[in-house]
């Protein structure tokens, strides 16, 4: 009777996180949702090209469809996503609702992580420190929505140690995120580790899976990387010669570096930057920490 009773608790939890889920993506996305023309910053550059996929006649011959569809900017994973579900809805409208679903992914294995790490109501802190600081992040539909899904999917394959479903997740983070396996590969030598010893079993086990997928991994972020240089994208700045253009200083078109270090390094408080941490971006996580730390 008491199992039962558990078990019964644990569902509410889960159907009530879930709900709470669907209500942080619906109050972040809500105003693009139910305003047709009214979109995502980054929309302008990632989105409109998609409508390609829907009449091939567009944008022929234009530079900056050839750039942002480019596989540098539209990963493999991300434009077959696009490609496939243009087929059935407005691309824009797809951009618009795909947030609240990658949300609902999220959300749910944070609280499952937090229910594994400890109980219930740890699950339950983490799935609401997540909509309250990370929803955000997911808005757009673009390749970066796709960095925390496929990192927490990660993490929680990680933890139960089911290493086939870890390579296929660092195998979708470089279909549509690259940039997000540097994370996950920074987590993996914690789960080695047992009583401060090397788990040589876990080793044994974790081998063969993690090598087949993430050689896969790094074929793909090599080639986008390393080979893939399109004569249209032309050549890329130097970190010396980018200092010495005002287009990457405060004000300036792109702005990057900062005459202060501490902006540079930790971000502005309150500010959007391009550079630093960005711990100090947002009020949210101002809170969490202060939290965190009492």
């Amino acid at each position: 009777m008491v199992s039962l009773g558990k078990n019964a608790k644990k569902h509410e939890f889960k159907i009530f996180v879930i709900i709470l889920s669907i209500l942080a993506g619906f109050a972040y996305n809500s105003y693009y949702l139910f305003n047709t023309y009214h979109i995502d910053d980054d929309a302008r550059q990632h989105i409109f090209w998609t409508y390609k996929f829907k009449d091939k006649r567009l944008f022929k011959n234009d530079f900056l469809v050839n750039f942002f569809s480019s596989p540098k900017i539209a990963v493999y994973g991300w434009k077959a996503l696009y490609y496939v579900f243009s087929k059935f809805f407005d691309p824009l409208f797809f951009s618009k609702i795909l947030p609240i679903f990658l949300n609902i992914f999220c959300v749910f294995f944070v609280f499952e992580i937090g229910l594994k790490l400890k109980d219930q109501q740890t699950g339950f802190l983490s799935a609401m420190l997540f909509c309250l600081c990370l929803t955000r992040l997911l808005q757009g539909g673009f390749q970066r929505s796709f960095a925390l899904p496929f990192f927490v999917l990660f993490l929680y394959c990680l933890y139960e140690k089911n290493f086939w479903l870890c390579g296929v997740s660092l195998l979708l983070q470089a279909l549509f995120y690259p940039p997000i396996i540097l994370n996950s590969l920074t987590m993996i030598p914690f789960i080695f580790i047992k009583n401060r010893t090397m788990d040589t079993q876990i080793i044994k086990k974790s081998f063969f899976p993690l090598s087949i997928f993430l050689s896969l991994a790094f074929i793909i972020v090599a080639y986008l990387y390393l080979f893939y240089k399109p004569e249209f994208i032309g050549r890329k700045f130097s970190y010396k010669e980018a200092k010495t253009m005002a287009e990457f200083w405060e004000n300036g078109r792109s702005a990057f570096f900062n005459k202060n270090p501490l902006i540079f390094y930790f971000g502005k408080p309150f500010h959007y930057t391009r550079s630093g941490l960005g711990i100090f971006e947002r009020g949210e996580f101002i809170f969490v920490s202060f939290l965190t730390s009492i």
